[in-house]
């Protein structure tokens, strides 16, 4: 079975390189509790349906494929595989952006906690190339800004990883964005949790050359310093502690 879903991916994950790439950019790097990265499908089980979805984009019978997805979709309503799939079919291969889209936003609206959708909603506007693609990316940021406000910890791990790429993309706006929000929503998190998403909130603001903004984050986030090295990663860690020796050094001058 794995050798036929490898296949599949072939065909239409091509979906991968559609969908993924802000997945790679944006996802938090470890659970860290309740306001973690939603977890994975229980075991990862791939389902039959692949197999047949492999058969009929192979046939190039698109509708039959997106019949048989929806179909699928009636008993596991969640699985993001499949609505990714469907949308990309849609666009690349039906030509329909609008019933593309559409598929992305009725499962967002079904379930607005699922962070890939939002991931497969940018990398579309990121594909179809569209002249208004960068104000639409930033609208969508400001929707999972505001539905992700309740879980501080991961909205803060998200733009900690787009972080990565703000140099080379159009969204260090956003990024910044999403750090404020976690920043500003806070207040019933754990100590630890709170020095994370200051600290975050600090690279944030040193990477848009504001290090007046970042000293008052960071100064903030060592008020909340304890047992940090319980729950942070270690790129996080050596981060903090990068930022810290930045910040003596400005302070000092």
């Amino acid at each position: 079975m794995m050798v036929r879903f490898a296949a599949l991916l072939s065909v239409i994950f091509c979906a991968l390189a559609f969908f993924s790439a802000s997945a790679q950019d944006a996802k938090p790097e470890k659970a860290q509790d309740a306001n973690a990265t939603l977890e994975a499908k229980p075991g990862n089980k791939i389902p039959p349906v692949f197999a047949e979805l492999e058969k009929l984009l192979g046939e190039k019978k698109y509708d039959e494929a997106i019949a048989r997805i929806d179909e699928a979709l009636k008993s596991d309503p969640d699985d993001f595989r499949l609505i990714g799939i469907k949308s990309f079919v849609q666009f690349k291969y039906l030509n329909n952006m609008e019933a593309s889209l559409a598929t992305i936003d009725n499962a967002i609206a079904e379930n607005p906690k699922l962070y890939d959708l939002y991931d497969f909603k940018i990398n579309l506007y990121r594909t179809a190339q569209l002249p208004d693609a960068k104000d639409k990316i930033s609208e969508v940021y400001k929707e999972v800004a505001k539905n992700f406000a309740d879980k501080p910890l991961q909205l803060s791990d998200i733009g900690f990883q787009m972080l990565r790429n703000a140099l080379k993309d159009v969204h260090l706006e956003s990024a910044i964005l999403l750090l404020r929000t976690a920043k500003d929503n806070m207040a019933s998190c754990t100590e630890s949790e709170k020095y994370i998403i200051l600290t975050n909130l600090a690279r944030g603001y040193y990477f848009a050359s504001r290090a007046d903004l970042a000293l008052i984050e960071q100064a903030e986030a060592q008020t909340h310093a304890s047992d940090i090295e319980k729950i942070a990663s270690q790129q996080q860690l050596d981060f903090y502690r990068e930022a810290a020796e930045m910040a003596k050094k400005l302070d000092d001058k």
